[in-house]
């Protein structure tokens, strides 16, 4: 409980503003299991912190659970490093630094700067029962430590295709998979129809 009141206040520090929707591809990923995600992306310039609130969107007859995910992120500071500050409720998750995360096509020599996985490790970290199942959604806290860290925003950390993946494992078939999201301008288009349905669906 004193966890999830600490988060609470720091993310009632976070001033509101404008945040980037993304979504699983499931067309961009290693094995076309059917498994995908929702999530926001949420950065504070003045407190240098990326919020990432994400949803394992898995359809529960795939099973499994969602056991890391990555990001890139475009900074002019070489060293830029970002770091996991806090998370809800998956004490098991921990920060993950530059990785490859493995597979075929588009992943074989992708290089991912940061993120958050089981036991920090995006491939492995265990029992996968200890992620985020199905329907369930968890919000990670980076601090961000980089010399131009006033001057980044939400889409500093959404530059370009495949920018943001997910990691699922424990598959019901035995499996597991990698999703990624599809190219920013694709993604935001997307999560504007979204928000204009819900809209419509509220009138």
């Amino acid at each position: 409980m004193l966890r999830i009141a600490m988060i609470s206040l720091a993310m009632a520090a976070l001033p509101a503003a404008a945040q980037i929707n993304v979504f699983g591809n499931g067309a961009v990923s290693t094995e076309n299991t059917g498994s995908t995600f929702a999530a926001t992306l949420d950065y504070n310039a003045s407190l240098a912190k990326l919020s990432i609130s994400i949803t394992n969107t898995t359809p529960g007859s795939v099973g499994g659970a969602l056991t890391g995910l990555a990001f890139r992120f475009d900074s002019s500071d070489p060293g830029a490093v970002v770091t996991m500050s806090m998370t809800t409720a998956h004490a098991d998750f921990a920060t993950i630094g530059s990785t490859g995360v493995g597979g075929t096509g588009i992943f074989a020599d992708t290089t991912y700067h940061a993120g958050a996985a089981l036991d920090g490790n995006f491939l492995g970290g265990g029992n996968p029962n200890r992620g985020i199942a199905s329907g369930d959604t968890e919000t990670f806290v980076f601090d961000v430590t980089a010399t131009d860290s006033a001057s980044l925003t939400h889409s500093s950390f959404f530059p370009d295709a495949e920018a943001f993946i997910a990691r699922f494992r424990g598959l019901d078939n035995g499996g597991s998979d990698r999703v990624a999201t599809p190219a920013p301008s694709a993604a935001l288009a997307l999560g504007a129809f979204g928000l204009g349905m819900a809209g419509r669906r509220r009138r």
